[in-house]
């Protein structure tokens, strides 16, 4: 909800890199939780899934993912369609693209995170869900994440060395972080980038 929220304050394009829903043309804005189907296949099948679909979504043509295999494959597929989907600005949710985009300036990194009985609760706010399920996709979106971050680049997608920016999106009301983060970002670009292209 806050990642397509700021990419409208922001004028720009959301892109959910990791679990699009949706138009597999457009990289608008996509549910980040995992599928029921995703679910039943084990992290690693799930892992490559995610990255072949995502690059998909990001531009990388379609016969081009039919070949995409390894670690290596898709971590090259996934930077490529990372560069094209944000070369005109766009707000990218998923923790590896602070690694893939870490070499432009002009590119604000944020993490936001909470207490994890907080962020079920607001899940469960947000999405209509009871706790159960709310906690449910919230471990497997933050095993996966963590997993793509880990296999794909070696790092760990909690390292603060990674984001301008990390925040406890929990406590605050959705609208004040929105509007904190438009903030943060106006000033990031004003401080020294050339402008709002991330």
């Amino acid at each position: 909800m806050i990642g397509p929220a700021l990419a409208r304050r922001l004028d720009l394009p959301f892109v959910n890199r990791l679990v699009p829903r949706g138009d597999m043309s457009s990289i608008t804005a996509y549910s980040e939780q995992l599928t029921p189907e995703e679910r039943a296949k084990s992290p690693m099948s799930r892992l490559l899934g995610h990255i072949v679909r995502a690059s998909t979504v990001l531009g990388a043509p379609s016969s081009a993912m039919q070949d995409v295999q390894s670690p290596d494959d898709a971590r090259r597929e996934l930077e490529e369609s990372l560069h094209r989907a944000t070369a005109g600005g766009a707000v990218v949710l998923g923790r590896g693209a602070a690694l893939v985009l870490k070499a432009k300036p002009d590119i604000l990194h944020i993490r936001l995170d909470g207490p994890a009985e907080r962020r079920v609760v607001r899940a469960m706010s947000i999405e209509q869900i009871d706790e159960a399920t709310a906690a449910s996709r919230l471990q497997d979106t933050d095993r996966t994440r963590a997993q793509v971050v880990k296999r794909l680049f070696d790092r760990d997608s909690g390292d603060p060395s990674l984001y301008h920016v990390v925040l406890d999106a929990t406590a605050l009301p959705i609208d004040d972080v929105i509007d904190l983060l438009v903030d943060v970002a106006d000033r990031f670009w004003r401080a020294g980038a050339s402008g709002p292209v991330p």
